[in-house]
């Protein structure tokens, strides 16, 4: 007898494949950040310039949160997939999640670092607002805020389609406006 692989099982493929699509994000915002890092650090050294420093800061407190808490739930997602098998010492998911639940505690409480990352976002759609001034490129997309604040909330959705969704770019830009709409928000 064949065994059937989780993947085939219709719930499971529920479960695992956001896990999957999010593992890739991960991946790729990754090596964004470690070229970021590297401008950075070469910013620093050839010329001085440390403006980079704080946003990197705050990007990653955010992140780090994050793929931690994703990291850790996942793993406990697939244990609960594996059925039995997936409490058995033999699988190692007992040691794996024990791993993972100190990282979203080391160095600080996820929550903590979230509100790092929300502080340092709020402060930028301040910058902005009040002060006129510039903002860091790896944030600069918040100086949008004032075209939102004009519109007093009638900002519309301007898909035209379904298929408008599948462009990345699209995307990209909705979650920018998703994101600004919920600093002006609190601010």
């Amino acid at each position: 007898m064949v065994e059937r692989k989780l993947i085939d099982y219709q719930t499971h493929l529920h479960r695992i494949c956001p896990l999957l699509a999010f593992k890739f994000a991960m991946v790729f915002g990754a090596h964004h950040m470690y070229s970021s890092y590297h401008q950075m650090m070469s910013n620093i050294e050839q010329k001085q310039d440390f403006s980079m420093l704080g946003p990197m800061h705050s990007i990653l407190s955010g992140l780090k949160g994050l793929w931690c808490n994703v990291a850790y739930e996942g793993a406990k997602t697939l244990r609960e997939c594996c059925g039995a098998a997936g409490f058995s010492a033999y699988s190692n998911f007992g040691n794996v999640i024990d791993i993972l639940s100190s990282f979203v505690t080391l160095e600080g409480d996820s929550v903590v670092m979230y509100l790092q990352t929300a502080r340092s976002l709020l402060k930028g759609g301040r910058r902005v607002l009040t002060q006129d001034k510039p903002l860091n490129k790896m944030i600069e997309y918040i100086a949008d805020l004032k075209v939102l604040m004009e519109q007093k909330g009638n900002f519309k959705c301007l898909a035209k389609s379904l298929d408008e969704f599948r462009n990345e770019k699209f995307v990209l830009e909705i979650l920018k406006w998703n994101a600004l709409i919920r600093i002006g928000k609190n601010l």
